[in-house]
């Protein structure tokens, strides 16, 4: 699990939004949207946050709020570090959120 927040914080990702996570693109067109399409992305946003549960510390609602936490997280990191412009300064927030992101994660299976 630890390699996934690694990867997604990643100069690569950032740069190539096109064959990355639609998370951080598509969030404001599916606020606007009906629900129908709410739904389904509130079931593929459940999953990724059940996938991160088990790597999680405490108990099943702290492992709850904390996989939402850090799904929150590095979608916004992306978000923001995608609309500056590529440098320290958004390499800085991918790092940030990296470091927070890894501290949240426990070693063990």
């Amino acid at each position: 699990m630890s390699w996934a927040p690694i990867v997604y914080l990643s100069d690569q990702h950032r740069d190539d939004p096109g064959h990355g996570c639609v998370m951080p693109a598509l969030s404001a067109d599916v606020a606007r949207a009906g629900d129908p399409v709410r739904e389904a992305y509130q079931q593929r946003v459940t999953a990724v946050v059940e996938a991160f549960i088990p790597a999680m510390h405490g108990t099943e609602e702290e492992k709850q709020q904390q996989a939402w936490t850090l799904l929150a997280s590095i979608v916004g990191a992306i978000t923001i570090a995608r609309a500056l412009p590529s440098g320290a300064q958004a390499r800085a927030i991918l790092d940030a959120v990296l470091t927070a992101a890894l501290n949240s994660i426990t070693d063990e299976p």
